[in-house]
């Protein structure tokens, strides 16, 4: 049996579409069966909240499908790991800019940075993931 060499940075970018896909189920088991998650206790917060579940649904499958194909080495990593940086992008502007809006960062508390770094962790990423992945599309185009 013939041992693969997989580049560290793949196997970086599956991990990282494995956390987030794992992440945001745990967010959604938490947001629904205990009051941990939430930043507020507006009714437009609410109504805004619930309105993600079936994006980041979308977006979990994408980080799964990605860092499976990823880690194989199949074309489909590549195609999922961009479709999964895309919506990652998608649903973390759409909430910053709510966040903005609607003063949750400010005053800072443990909720309002936890917010932002949720945030981050899916808009820095998953911005180097893709030029990343376009760079590198004939490894896995083939």
């Amino acid at each position: 049996m013939q041992k693969v060499v997989r580049p560290r940075a793949v196997s970086l970018a599956a991990g990282y579409f494995a956390f987030v896909g794992i992440a945001t189920i745990i967010f959604w088991v938490l947001f629904f069966t205990t009051d941990w998650l939430h930043l507020s206790d507006w009714e437009c917060y609410f109504v805004f909240e619930r309105s993600f579940p079936l994006a980041d649904g979308w977006l979990a499958l994408c980080c799964f499908l990605a860092a499976v194909g990823l880690w194989r080495g199949r074309g489909s990593g590549w195609l999922f790991g961009l479709l999964a940086s895309s919506a990652a992008i998608f649903l973390a502007l759409l909430d910053l800019l709510y966040s903005l809006e609607n003063g949750v960062f400010w005053p800072f508390t443990f909720d309002s940075i936890s917010e932002l770094t949720l945030i981050l962790l899916l808009l820095v990423p998953t911005a180097l993931i893709i030029p990343w992945l376009w760079r590198r599309r004939g490894l896995f185009l083939r």
